[in-house]
């Protein structure tokens, strides 16, 4: 069984590498990537990056899609820091930014008591700046104070989203 998990992993790893030579659909490519990301991977962080990146470049807001890339953001199932930011980042591309759920999620990546890692942190910030609903601003909002966000650069950055317009007229 952990042999099929390594070839596929392989497999979608020559095609990152070498680019695809047959047009295949969005939900194909999905799948393969999914042996990239899936849990067990042996793919390395770089190679993990390269494939939440080209998920967001996709531009789809499929339950798969988004389904990865939250897994990828979520400190208890990725030990690399660069991968949940990484994904982190792409939440905003995967997501449907008119669905209030999504960044209910979201606002648990951007939660210092749950992700340890400040850089996380501001590109789940970045991503919920997006989101046109009160609650992602308000988690953006509520980063600039000193009493939620123990970290410096994290405020700094809530405050700069802030100075440019987050997308919610709610606050």
């Amino acid at each position: 069984m952990a042999a099929k998990g390594v070839v596929g992993c392989l497999l979608c790893l020559a095609s990152l590498v070498a680019g695809a030579d047959q047009p295949r659909t969005v939900n194909e490519r999905l799948v393969e990537l999914s042996a990239i990301l899936g849990s067990g991977s042996p793919a390395g962080p770089a190679i993990r990056v390269q494939a939440i990146r080209e998920i967001a470049a996709m531009g789809t807001t499929s339950g798969l899609a988004s389904g990865m890339i939250f897994d990828r953001a979520n400190f208890r199932f990725e030990p690399s820091a660069e991968v949940r930011e990484a994904a982190a980042l792409a939440l905003r591309h995967v997501c449907d930014l008119r669905n209030r759920m999504f960044a209910l999620r979201i606002r648990r990546v951007a939660d210092a008591t749950l992700e340890p890692e400040p850089k996380v942190r501001i590109a789940a910030l970045r991503s919920l700046a997006a989101f046109p609903c009160a609650d992602a601003a308000a988690t953006v909002l509520e980063a600039c104070d000193a009493g939620k966000e123990p970290d410096e650069s994290v405020r700094e950055a809530a405050r700069e989203l802030v100075r440019k317009g987050l997308a919610s007229s709610a606050y």
